[in-house]
């Protein structure tokens, strides 16, 4: 129904959030289809730049994570390409089902 667009773009998003790679137990494939994972990654590998010398990002947090380092624009490739992609997943859903009560 259209009222309950809403609703759905918020849990859509609370998914999203929760999906980005925060949960450490989450299975690898789940966390790797989802655009947040991807951005978390490279927002966490640029801001981690800094204190690489004093703190041990390479060995104890990015592995924690399961995040890989200096690699900010395949990251950002990633992000693009699976909006893209769920955007024409969700066009291409729209036309083709319920296509008698569109007007």
């Amino acid at each position: 129904r259209r009222e309950d667009a809403p609703l759905l773009a918020v849990v859509t998003s609370l998914f999203a959030a929760v999906f980005n790679g925060y949960i450490p137990s989450l299975p690898n494939a789940l966390k790797r289809i989802c655009y947040s994972f991807w951005a978390s990654e490279a927002f966490f590998s640029e801001n981690t730049l800094p204190f690489r010398g004093t703190f041990k990002v390479q060995t104890i947090s990015a592995p924690l994570w399961g995040y890989a380092l200096d690699r900010f624009g395949i990251d950002m490739g990633l992000v693009l390409a699976i909006g893209v992609a769920y955007r024409v997943a969700a066009f291409v859903l729209m036309i083709t089902l319920h296509r008698d009560k569109q007007r």
